[in-house]
């Protein structure tokens, strides 16, 4: 795991993500708990490729929370679904009370919008998330590759 997050800290500031996801994959595989915060790092910089968010979903943690909220925000509306359920993933994972936290140094002056918004991304079901993000970290089944046999023979 020590190889893997140094090779990752060489290539972090690539902004290729032909560099990054292989790297973030295998540290998100192994649990590295280092990863969770590159991961808020990269999305409070501005930093976002295609994987990143079901990365988060995955294991992002607090700290990707408020960075996740902006995202939502700077999107149009047709863009907010995937930020939306990585947020509901990561709401499901940390819990009400460390979601709270994390909204609340958001809005100090209102305590009570932490707790409003933190009960309507709770109030979204943790599957919802997992159907939209799941089958990006499924390992392939046999079936998998037999149906996807079938349908090259269909094309000849």
């Amino acid at each position: 795991m020590d190889l893997l997050w140094e090779f990752y800290q060489r290539v972090v500031q690539n902004r290729r993500e032909t560099y990054l996801v292989g790297p973030l994959w295998g540290l998100i595989d192994l649990g590295d708990e280092h990863v969770a915060d590159a991961l808020a790092n990269m999305l409070l910089n501005g930093y976002i490729f295609a994987e990143l968010l079901g990365f988060l979903y995955q294991l992002g943690n607090a700290q990707a929370v408020v960075p996740l909220m902006q995202t939502l925000l700077q999107q149009p509306e047709r863009e907010r679904y995937e930020p939306l359920l990585a947020l509901v993933g990561i709401a499901h994972r940390i819990g009400r009370e460390a979601l709270v936290a994390a909204i609340a140094t958001a809005t100090p002056d209102d305590p009570g919008s932490a707790e409003r918004m933190a009960d309507v991304f709770l109030a979204r079901p943790a599957d919802e998330a997992e159907a939209y993000f799941g089958e990006m970290f499924r390992a392939p089944r046999l079936e998998d590759f037999a149906q996807s046999l079938g349908q090259l023979a269909q094309r000849r």
